[in-house]
């Protein structure tokens, strides 16, 4: 039983979006509101996307640089954060960590495909010139 978990678990790491469609189909049923379900399968679907963009750079540079995405994630925090008073001109916490974790979730999606398309090309030209 426990392999199956960790089958399923790493499964979603590597496919963050089917993840996201499955959690979107349960909540949108249990619920019935569909941005409801929307925004709690973006909360939950958010770290499973900075793991698999973490596994993805180390998959192709051989190397991990979460530094990197954690600086990247304190840059967009604090850049958010005074975007946000800018145009609001007062701060509420609340709103400013939903905006930013799904602000995360856009930034991770567009390295994630990036990163895949990137990976993808490398490697078939890593195997052509094997030839």
């Amino acid at each position: 039983m426990g392999a199956v978990l960790n089958y399923f678990i790493a499964m979603m790491i590597i496919m963050p979006l089917f993840l996201y469609v499955i959690i979107f189909i349960i909540m949108k049923r249990w619920l019935r509101n569909g941005r409801k379900a929307r925004n709690i399968a973006i909360n939950i679907t958010t770290p499973f996307l900075i793991m698999s963009v973490h596994f993805l750079m180390t998959a192709i540079w051989s190397r991990s640089l979460l530094w990197l995405i954690f600086l990247v994630m304190l840059i967009t925090a604090v850049v958010f954060t005074i975007v946000y008073w800018r145009y609001r001109e007062e701060i509420i916490y609340s709103k400013i960590v939903i905006g930013y974790w799904r602000l995360s979730f856009l930034l991770f999606s567009f390295a994630y495909i990036i990163l895949m398309m990137y990976g993808i090309a490398y490697r078939a030209v890593e195997a052509v010139t094997l030839f």
